[in-house]
């Protein structure tokens, strides 16, 4: 069974920080990116 792929969004650099801890924490989960925008995340 593939991953769960997760793209956070959060303008606070300390909530994506723990959010990539928390997601990364479970092994059907990953953390593929994050961005403090909606503009960059579009990107």
């Amino acid at each position: 069974m593939s991953k769960i792929r997760v793209l956070s969004v959060d303008d606070s650099a300390l909530m994506r920080q723990i959010m990539t801890e928390i997601i990364n924490s479970h092994s059907d989960m990953e953390m593929v990116a994050t961005a403090p925008d909606p503009l960059v995340a579009r990107d």
